[in-house]
């Protein structure tokens, strides 16, 4: 910009009043060129400045890099001094037991659960009643209806609240949903239930489960899920409450139904039925059963 001609005067060859970008650039290369075809002295000590300065830069910059670098030293470790980790951990899983797999359970367990659970007046027992009955039929893993005994925030897994409950009723053939502040009755009588999943062990986010009412009126996972949700929502309007959350008694501080109680209760109820005769041992018989059990 230093080279351009002053205001008024003419910018491209003598006698034009104005030029191109095309013309600048001849004229550009016309006088920075001798007539042998040469550069100028000139230009050529302003653009050698101009590179010596970008190579000692370059090179300062090449010299702090290095220094910036951890000291390399040389290891004596050699594969003779320090053998491979493969090798001892293939013989931990030489040691180890072969896996067995939890074995299904017929509808008779939950069932037998939900009754014996009715038969009380204690809110925790039935809280597992209908949380065992609920999980055989809409196929829940056991990270989405209970609380872990131990903490564990890596797990992907989110429960079920209350605001993931729909309940709907039939009406000149459609289902129609209800309210979340439905009457009791209304919620006990309804047709169909779904459980929305926000976030699962296999990733799938906001996934839908839904289930019918089988006609049972208390052995039915749709008043199993009714029970609950009226339960929790007596107690507590917060929609963040958990489906596994139970109140002794109102105005109590709320508890939770962990999987030892489920487990528990599972393998109480698979001695009751004599499962051991039916070629299922009670070892093999866990939380994992119910949902096996309710996909067969």
């Amino acid at each position: 910009w230093k080279k351009l001609p002053k205001i008024g005067t003419s910018i491209s060859t003598a006698g034009a009043s104005s030029c191109s970008l095309g013309e600048l650039t001849r004229s550009w290369a016309t006088h920075s060129h001798s007539k042998n075809g040469c550069i100028s002295s000139q230009v050529l000590e302003e653009w050698s400045g101009k590179e010596s300065w970008a190579e000692d830069a370059r090179s300062e910059l090449v010299r702090s890099v290095q220094r910036s670098l951890p000291l390399r030293r040389p290891s004596h470790w050699t594969k003779e001094l320090c053998p491979s980790t493969t090798t001892p951990l293939a013989g931990f899983g030489k040691e180890d037991p072969a896996t067995e797999k939890k074995l299904a359970v017929g509808v008779d367990v939950p069932e037998l659960c939900c009754k014996a659970a009715r038969r009380k007046k204690s809110a925790r027992a039935r809280a597992i009643g209908d949380l065992i009955l609920i999980a055989f039929y809409f196929l829940l893993r056991i990270g989405e209806y209970t609380r872990k005994a131990r903490r564990n925030e890596s797990k992907q897994t989110v429960q079920f609240r209350m605001k993931d409950v729909l309940f709907f009723k039939q009406r000149e053939g459609r289902l129609c949903q209800l309210p979340p502040n439905a009457p009791k009755e209304a919620i006990m009588s309804a047709d169909g239930a779904t459980l929305r999943l926000s976030n699962q062990k296999n990733g799938y986010k906001n996934s839908c489960i839904h289930q019918e009412h089988n006609g049972r009126s208390y052995l039915s996972p749709v008043r199993a899920l009714g029970r609950r949700y009226c339960h929790i929502r007596d107690n507590t309007l917060d929609p963040e409450a958990r489906l596994s959350t139970y109140f002794d008694a109102p105005g109590e501080l709320p508890a939770e139904v962990t999987d030892k109680d489920i487990r528990a209760t599972l393998k109480a109820a698979a001695v009751a039925l004599n499962y051991e005769e039916r070629g299922i041992p009670t070892n093999r018989v866990d939380t994992h059963s119910l949902r096996a059990g309710g996909a067969n």
